[in-house]
């Protein structure tokens, strides 16, 4: 922070960590004791069914799916695995079925968002978690009937994003057309490549010391420029000159 050129971009990425470390106490104190612990995770639970809901019910009712607009892609494909082995292995039913309706719920969001690297991350999760259960005795179900019907609500969310509705209204290509189209020529593939080089530029300037806490945005104009400069013939160069 102390040689960054955006002290507001400094002190929110400071906050940032501040806040994750807070969080990590509360899962340290959550861990030792059984009840909060079974509160934390029902409230989760909770919160992922509605902010689920509301996915949903934004995708079918508006041309734009409200949750890829806030940026809570990520935050549910990371609560899908986390839900899916609470809804196989809860003793309980009641909170079983909680965890089951928030798994699937936000599995069914993460299609309507259609964002690739969310899709591919909770799909990586699910497979860990798979190959947990056939790997290990002690991470199997509880009764095979959960995950079978675990396994159908996911294939039933998956199998809906292809099924005609007339209040389809979202104009996101489902995930997998997404993922089946993504080429070396796509434009959002290589914006990212830029900014990939524009950060080893970057790095290339600044080895040790870096250039300030969350501060790339600042520093890309010039990053870009030493970009172009090491490399005047790359179609990248031209990309995304708005932002």
């Amino acid at each position: 922070a102390l040689w960054a050129t955006n002290l507001f971009a400094a002190a929110h990425y400071a906050l940032s960590w501040v806040a994750y470390l807070l969080l990590f106490l509360l899962l340290a104190r959550a861990y030792t004791s059984r009840h909060v612990l079974r509160a934390a995770l029902a409230l989760l639970g909770a919160a992922v069914v509605v902010i689920g809901a509301a996915s949903v019910v934004g995708h079918l009712g508006s041309h734009n799916s409200l949750l890829r607009q806030n940026g809570l892609g990520e935050p549910l494909a990371v609560s899908v695995p986390l839900f899916a082995a609470l809804a196989l292995c809860e003793r309980r039913r009641r909170a079983a079925l909680l965890a089951g309706a928030a798994s699937a719920l936000a599995w069914l969001s993460v299609l309507q968002i259609a964002e690739r690297a969310s899709f591919i991350a909770v799909s990586c999760g699910l497979l860990v978690l798979g190959a947990a259960m056939l790997s290990t005795r002690r991470f199997r179900p509880r009764t095979p009937w959960r995950a079978a019907l675990l396994g159908l609500a996911f294939a039933a969310c998956l199998a809906a994003q292809y099924a005609p509705t007339p209040f389809e209204q979202s104009k996101h290509s489902p995930v997998l057309t997404r993922l089946g189209a993504t080429t070396a020529d796509d434009l959002n593939a290589r914006a990212r490549f830029l900014y990939w080089g524009a950060a080893f530029e970057l790095w290339r300037a600044h080895p040790l010391a870096g250039v300030g806490a969350g501060n790339f945005s600042t520093r890309l104009p010039e990053a870009r420029a030493a970009f172009a400069a090491r490399r005047p013939g790359s179609t990248l160069n031209g990309i995304n000159e708005g932002y």
